[in-house]
């Protein structure tokens, strides 16, 4: 059999070019963070995404979520926050050009 050259080339880009969409592809997922965030799941899952994200932080890592959200509902008059079981409602993210996370709470 003869081989073409141009057959031995176009085999290589392709495999370049499929290699370089595929790493852009990923590059535009949604993480499961910013799902949550959405509200993608259910109220429950939601929290413990957000959760698990908020203690891996060495500032947070002894954070109890459930007296968390105990304690600072009662602070506020607002039935949103007061009757609120997600965290979503009062925190959210941000992110800067580079991609960096930065946390943000609703003041309400």
């Amino acid at each position: 059999m003869i081989k073409k050259p141009g057959v031995e080339k176009f085999k290589k880009v392709f495999c370049v070019l499929m290699g370089v969409l595929f790493i852009i592809s990923m590059g535009c997922a949604k993480s499961l963070l910013d799902k949550a965030f959405k509200g993608k799941f259910s109220p429950y899952k939601n929290n413990r995404i957000i959760n698990e994200y908020c203690q891996s932080c060495h500032v947070h890592k002894d954070f109890l979520p459930d007296e968390h959200i105990e304690k600072v509902t009662g602070l506020y008059n607002n039935e949103l926050f007061n009757q609120t079981i997600e965290c979503k409602t009062c925190h959210y993210l941000e992110k800067n050009l580079w991609g960096d996370i930065i946390q943000k709470t609703i003041k309400p």
